[in-house]
């Protein structure tokens, strides 16, 4: 066990150097090899869940600067659950995990959790310091950490701005919060994305897009109970997401008879529905179309079982969501993510991970490399969240 830890740990600062020295592609596959390593510890080293927890959040951004953001995603979406800040727990880890999360989630598809997971992981960070904003016992006035925290309150002024109707005054105050933190971060992820030729769509929220099924021909009725699920979750202000355990209002039916009983869905559940939703409204309205297939995408990628390799009933009808979604991505000229997408719908058909499906994007022929590799994921992971090792706390946030 010792040997498994000295190793990831090893492999995780040297993607750390490789990152520094520009080598992105080889430092996603020094973290691949640091997370097997780091998952032979799992269930039996205390430390293993937040040490692969640091593993998926620095292999998102990683995923995320290259522009392969379906992987981005699944990584973030790993990350959270790994370091169980889904249970309202929120350290400095858990926020750093938060910070990082936020920006992906941004970035590629999620403004709705990515702006929770910013506030809070500002919250997180905020209860560490003393009065004044001094640093308290549990961030120390150096801590890279301040870094991580001028990362949220960036990525949550950025959203907020995008989305007007009041929000202007929360955002500025955020954005002048960060500055005034002195830390030199370059920029975030999702500031990166404005700038590219599919800058993300911030102000389609996941409630707007499910108003949108019933006009494109959807199924409006399962739409509406997944909408109301989402509604009273947000009156829970200690849940980050409004999908985990869920429970929609609907009888269960047998051949036609009403059973009872409430249909009960986990991430998996509500993705594959999400999906079938998606299906509807993709050729019809493309924005709230892909917001519905990349929170499909998230929430089926980023589960234990997905990221295990095992088959899912659903899986075809996935892939030709995300088939759909990379052909519309493809024709904004944002290539790489169109790839990205692409080889999760050849994974989620249980073709070779690194070959696009025949016929999948046309005119990508000429693209240099190929769809990134996904190896297979440990699952189950439920282990108390520690700290990694130190080296990516020379890099600026």
């Amino acid at each position: 066990m010792r040997g498994a830890q000295l190793l990831g740990g090893v492999l995780y600062d040297l993607a750390a150097l490789l990152h520094r020295a520009g080598s992105d592609g080889e430092a996603i596959r020094a973290l691949d090899d640091s997370e097997r390593a780091y998952a032979t510890l799992a269930g039996r080293v205390p430390a293993a869940g937040g040490w692969i927890s640091d593993v998926y959040a620095r292999r998102a951004v990683l995923h995320a600067q290259r522009g392969c953001g379906a992987s981005a995603l699944a990584d973030a979406q790993a990350a959270l659950r790994a370091r169980h800040v889904l249970d309202g727990a929120d350290g400095p880890d858990e926020a750093r995990t938060l910070a990082l999360g936020s920006d992906v989630l941004g970035a590629f598809g999620d403004p709705d959790m990515a702006v929770a997971a910013a506030d809070r992981a500002v919250r997180g960070y905020l209860s560490c310091f003393g009065p004044a904003g001094v640093a308290g016992p549990g961030l120390p006035r150096t801590s890279p950490h301040v870094g991580y925290l001028a990362r949220a309150c960036r990525v949550a002024a950025v959203i907020r701005q995008a989305r007007g109707a009041g929000e202007e005054g929360r955002a500025a105050r955020l954005a002048v919060a960060a500055a005034n933190l002195g830390a030199s971060a370059p920029a975030t992820v999702l500031e990166r994305r404005f700038s590219s030729p599919n800058p993300p769509d911030l102000a389609t929220g996941l409630e707007d897009a499910l108003r949108v099924v019933p006009r494109c021909g959807g199924d409006g009725r399962r739409a509406e109970l997944l909408r109301a699920a989402l509604v009273r979750a947000r009156a829970d202000r200690t849940a980050l997401t409004w999908y985990e355990g869920i429970t929609v209002d609907a009888p269960e039916t047998t051949a036609g008879t009403v059973t009872g009983a409430t249909m009960g869905m986990g991430p998996p559940g509500v993705g594959g529905l999400l999906a079938r939703l998606a299906t509807a409204v993709l050729p019809t309205d493309a924005a709230a179309g892909m917001r519905l297939a990349l929170e499909a995408h998230r929430l089926r990628a980023g589960a234990p079982a997905a990221r295990s390799g095992r088959a899912h009933a659903d899986d075809a009808a996935w892939a030709e969501v995300l088939l759909t979604a990379s052909r519309q991505v493809a024709g904004t000229g944002d290539t790489l993510f169109a790839l990205d997408l692409a080889a999760w719908a050849a994974r989620a058909t249980q073709a070779p991970a690194d070959t696009c499906p025949a016929g999948a994007i046309d005119g990508l022929d000429a693209c240099e490399g190929g769809p990134p590799r996904h190896s297979s994921r440990p699952s189950d992971i439920h282990c108390r969240p520690d700290l990694g090792t130190g080296a990516w706390e020379a890099l600026p946030c």
